[in-house]
């Protein structure tokens, strides 16, 4: 009686593991069997880094400049990421912050064009200057992102605010007009600038088209203004001069070399002129 039990168990038990082997079991679906000829479909790869750029102050306040940082490549929650790196403040030296430490963004929802952004109540930035960057940098640094074209600032919700008193923030701000005035140098910038190009970072700064271009976007350029080299002088001291086309108007943009002169010197914008 014993054997008889033990050879059912084991005839019961054979055909338990060849119903699993075959998908045959109550409720699952058996096994789809691939054509060998059938193509072979491969995941496109996404780039892992998406390069920003977030604008600060220069050392007078003049201009906002901006740094280019790389953040996760991934598009859900993109402009407020941004907000958020750009409120850690600059990595770089020789550029400030232009909101104080401390200030908080409750939200960024972007409708159509325009992206709000909802800081948290207690932001003071004292000074006409330093509140005029503080709104040109956060616009900029905005509307360098795709489909963005405006910018709301709210704080707590309400759009009657003001972040010193000196500029009402009640309507949504666009990217600032094309800057055209003097750009005084920051000779320390310009060395440690020269040095990070030395050791093979930010090599586009040997290439004055590249410069005007990508810092050119502090004076209000885009990513569909064209630029094209016009001519670079000699002599001890050497320009360079590009030729910069903005919705259907052209401008001058002059450059100098501050630190190392020649094929081995950084460019750096001194001046814009309307041509």
């Amino acid at each position: 009686m014993k054997k008889s039990l033990i050879l059912v168990l084991f005839v019961v038990m054979a055909l338990f593991l060849g119903a699993c082997g075959r998908g045959a079991l109550v409720g699952q679906s058996p096994p789809v069997e691939v054509s060998p000829d059938a193509p072979i479909v491969e995941p496109i790869a996404a780039s892992e880094k998406l390069e920003v750029a977030l604008y600060f102050s220069d050392w007078q306040a003049q201009h906002v400049i901006p740094e280019f940082r790389e953040i996760d490549n991934y598009s859900a929650n993109l402009a407020e990421r941004v907000v958020k790196e750009f409120l850690k403040g600059p990595e770089q030296p020789h550029l400030y912050r232009t909101f104080p430490e401390g200030a908080r963004v409750l939200s960024v929802e972007v409708k159509g064009d325009t992206a709000y952004v909802n800081f948290q109540s207690g932001i003071n930035i004292p000074g006409s200057a330093g509140e005029g960057a503080a709104i040109r940098s956060l616009l900029l640094t905005l509307t360098d992102l795709p489909g963005i074209e405006r910018v709301q600032v709210l704080v707590e919700g309400r759009s009657d605010v003001s972040f010193g008193g000196h500029f009402l923030l009640s309507e949504p701000g666009e990217r600032p007009q094309i800057a055209t005035y003097p750009i005084f140098l920051d000779e320390e910038r310009a060395r440690w600038l020269q040095e990070r190009a030395d050791q093979g970072l930010e090599t586009w700064r040997f290439d004055p088209v590249q410069v005007a271009a990508r810092e050119g976007r502090m004076l209000g350029f885009n990513e569909d203004s064209v630029f094209e080299r016009i001519e670079i002088s000699s002599g001890a001291d050497p320009r360079a001069y590009v030729k910069a086309v903005h919705e259907e108007q052209e401008y001058i943009i002059e450059l100098a070399q501050p630190a190392v002169k020649g094929d081995a010197g950084v460019w750096m914008i001194i001046n814009i002129n309307a041509s």
